[in-house]
């Protein structure tokens, strides 16, 4: 069996901790687990590699983000444009790349035709919906011209969900393979929560981790807070930072909502003793302003390899209406309804063993070590 070179390309946005970099660091950990010769490729400044433990963490050196000027904007696409080209068409033409971002550009376009090396580009959101909600109309105007024409000439598609694939291109009509690999979780990273939530209490605490976005809903959960009249004391843990932070803390101070408190980025053992308390865990509670109806929140495995119940709108096909511990709302711009959250904790509290349900589902179903098999299988019968 022949040894597969795969490298896995993504932008670094200064953070080795965030999601979308851990997601990366776990994907080419289970190919490696499973035979593939795999690497991931940050773009991004290259002392930045000292912070990563890996061996398998390689940097290519780029002029990103922050940027205060539209000179430093120019220089950071050239820069980015010297990589790309670097990677797609120099060293072992044997190497798979697997692309976590692409630039809408017709440079880009030209290099992956031009290249000899086998592409993999993966769509994890719907682009198009969250360019115009940034406001990124240049960027929105790249993919209307370019999206399709670098699609055509790739060899494999991935996304979390098939509705994504479906909105963003016909891959029937241009015979383009296609793979569905929902987010995933290294369970092993992770500790299981110890502590269970009493099936009679007086106070329960609900936690969000996130890099809050409109599509979180969280004004969703503070407007229900308000709202709220019941007999029971709610405190709410909002842990890391995003776009709309600064919007949620103007909106509980406009609502005067008490027991809510905003704690920043926090990891290891500070975020987990803010999960050990915690009674229900916050997904993403506004899908619809994405523009999507099936999602897969990197978070909600998160939630549930610690055995915490958890909220989420939207639908996810690894969480099915058979899987009891997540709560379903729907999903809108109504304020959600604290009674209906407090009745689902409640029921969950009064299963004996639920947390050690909740953390074998996510070993066997949603850890990156099995999903990553998948690709690995699908990359040695097509490409060895």
């Amino acid at each position: 069996m022949a040894n597969l070179k795969l490298k896995l390309v993504a932008i670094y946005f200064g953070n080795p901790q965030s999601g979308i970099t851990k997601k990366v660091i776990y994907q080419v950990s289970g190919l490696i687990k499973h035979g593939i010769n795999a690497v991931v490729l940050f773009l991004g400044n290259k002392k930045e590699n000292e912070r990563f433990e890996q061996p398998f963490v390689q940097f290519e050196p780029v002029k990103g983000p922050p940027y205060h000027s539209l000179k430093e904007k120019l220089e950071s696409l050239k820069s980015f444009r010297k990589s790309y080209e670097k990677i797609f068409l120099e060293g072992d033409e044997e190497e798979i790349i697997y692309l976590r971002n692409y630039l809408p550009a017709f440079w880009f376009y030209k290099a992956v035709k031009k290249s000899k090396k086998r592409i993999v580009l993966e769509l994890p959101s719907n682009h198009f919906k969250e360019t115009l909600a940034r406001k990124s109309y240049f960027y929105y105007l790249g993919i209307c011209l370019f999206h399709k024409p670098i699609l055509k000439n790739v060899d494999l598609i991935i996304s979390v969900t098939s509705e994504i694939i479906d909105l963003h291109f016909n891959a029937q009509k241009w015979n383009i393979p296609c793979m569905i690999i929902g987010n995933g979780i290294d369970v092993d990273t992770v500790p299981l929560r110890q502590r269970s939530t009493p099936a009679v209490s007086k106070e329960y605490v609900f936690t969000c981790v996130a890099e809050y976005t409109p599509p979180h809903g969280i004004d969703r959960l503070l407007r229900g807070l308000q709202q709220y009249k019941g007999e029971y004391t709610i405190k709410l843990n909002i842990v890391g930072s995003g776009s709309e932070l600064g919007k949620l803390k103007e909106l509980t101070a406009e609502l005067a909502i008490k027991n809510v408190e905003f704690h920043g980025y926090l990891s290891g053992k500070q975020l987990d003793a803010v999960f050990e308390n915690t009674d229900l865990a916050i997904g993403a509670l506004a899908m619809h302003r994405t523009g999507i109806v099936y999602s897969s929140i990197l978070k909600a495995r998160e939630y549930c390899a610690r055995g915490i119940p958890f909220v989420n709108s939207g639908k996810d096909e690894e969480f099915p209406e058979s899987f009891p511990f997540v709560h379903q709302i729907q999903s809108s711009e109504e304020p959600i309804n604290i009674d209906e959250l407090i009745e689902f904790i409640r029921k969950i509290a009064v299963i004996p063993d639920y947390k050690s349900q909740m953390r074998q589902y996510a070993t066997d179903v949603l850890s990156w070590d099995n999903k990553m098999k998948k690709l690995s299988e699908y990359l040695y019968d097509h490409y060895s």
